[in-house]
């Protein structure tokens, strides 16, 4: 009787490692994807600068009339979660490319159009590098769960699922997002140990810095 409770308790035992290592494996998966949210935060802080910057150009192709639509309501989706314009005005960037190689005339948004997309848009430059950066900081503040999720991961080398998969490292700016970096998202998690976690950075390095770092084991120091 008394081995068989032995048994029982070390049951007992061996379930409850079990489970816990399988909710540790749960934790981590929720960690893991939280880091990848980063991108998102770092692609609308792009969006946003990209945005101001043709706004101050004169004749850029993001404020054709019509033709604008598409690509304006990505980004403004992108940054609200819902388009600005209606359907129907929506023309694809294709269609507005071949209406520039055509020559066909082009009808230009107004001042008061574009200041009218800004007003509803209503988010600026520091608004998203602040958002960027605070999600950041956060991570930073629990550095102790993010580094034990990580540094499990990294371990497990070419069996992790992340060492195959891929992701742009930079952001995809229009008609050139063919021409972005790659990386693989278990090389950014050592680009994140390295430059966020232990080095305390608050936006992602540059790629130059992050390719000197993943080919040559060394890292530039951040720029001023």
């Amino acid at each position: 009787m008394k081995k068989t409770i032995i048994i029982f308790h070390l049951f007992l035992i061996s379930l409850a490692c079990i489970y816990s290592q399988t909710e540790v494996k749960s934790d981590c998966e929720k960690t893991l994807e939280d880091i990848f949210k980063i991108f998102i935060y770092r692609d609308n802080y792009e969006i946003v600068r990209y945005i101001y910057r043709e706004r101050s150009k004169k004749g850029s192709m993001l404020f054709i009339k019509n033709g604008n639509s598409s690509m304006l309501n990505h980004y403004f989706k992108a940054i609200k979660g819902f388009p600005l314009y209606p359907e129907e005005r929506k023309d694809s960037i294709s269609d507005t490319i071949k209406k520039v190689e055509d020559l066909q005339p082009i009808e230009w948004m107004s001042e008061e159009e574009i200041n009218s997309f800004f007003e509803n848009f209503n988010y600026t430059i520091d608004d998203a590098r602040k958002e960027y950066r605070d999600f950041i900081r956060k991570m930073i503040l629990e550095k102790e769960l993010y580094m034990e999720c990580v540094d499990a991961e990294l371990a497990k080398g070419d069996e992790s699922e992340y060492a195959e998969a891929r992701l742009h490292y930079d952001f995809k700016h229009p008609m050139v997002s063919i021409m972005t970096p790659w990386i693989t998202k278990l090389d950014f998690l050592k680009v994140f140990k390295e430059f966020i976690l232990n080095g305390g950075e608050l936006i992602l390095p540059e790629y130059s810095r992050v390719q000197v770092y993943l080919e040559c084991d060394r890292t530039f120091p951040p720029y001023k």
